[in-house]
């Protein structure tokens, strides 16, 4: 079984970008443009990883996990991205600290509250070092669709 919360149109894996805005640009827009989102969701992601920046490191991995209130979202969806080159971005917690980030997860989400317990989930299924190096290695994004479908599938329904 697959989360209809993964798509593919919302995978990138082995990418290369020069920097966080590209980055947010490009999963920001994809959300608006198959309609998940509406207009100004990119712009208001871009504004909140300012403010509040959602980089950690996790056993020497950067990961972001971008994500604004649920306003703008239509259509729950988790974006994924993977660089070959890391980027930086602001540490969750210390904007004037950078980390490098290899893994990004947008995650448009249409409830706040339920938002908060997919980072959560994630977060928790993100400890795992084994995980984070299968994120690292994925070549398809029918192969990134089937690992990560299993850290939220038990509560998908929740999330949609």
């Amino acid at each position: 079984m697959t989360s209809s919360l993964f798509d593919e149109r919302f995978v990138f894996l082995n990418q290369t970008y020069k920097d966080k805005e590209e980055i947010i640009l490009k999963l920001g827009s994809c959300m608006e443009t198959f309609q998940c989102a509406e207009a100004g969701y990119t712009d208001e992601l871009l504004t909140r990883e300012q403010i509040a920046p959602t980089a950690l490191r996790i056993h020497s991995i950067g990961v972001a996990l971008p994500h604004i209130h649920d306003a703008y979202v239509t259509t729950s969806k988790i974006g994924v991205l993977t660089l070959t080159n890391p980027v930086p971005f602001k540490q969750m917690g210390a904007t004037n600290k950078g980390i490098p980030v290899s893994i990004v997860c947008l995650l448009g989400i249409k409830n706040e509250r339920l938002a908060k317990e997919a980072v959560y989930q994630l977060l928790i299924k993100l400890q795992d070092h084994a995980f984070l190096l299968a994120i690292c290695s994925l070549s398809s994004s029918k192969e990134a669709i089937q690992l990560l479908s299993k850290c939220l599938v038990e509560h998908e329904e929740e999330l949609q």
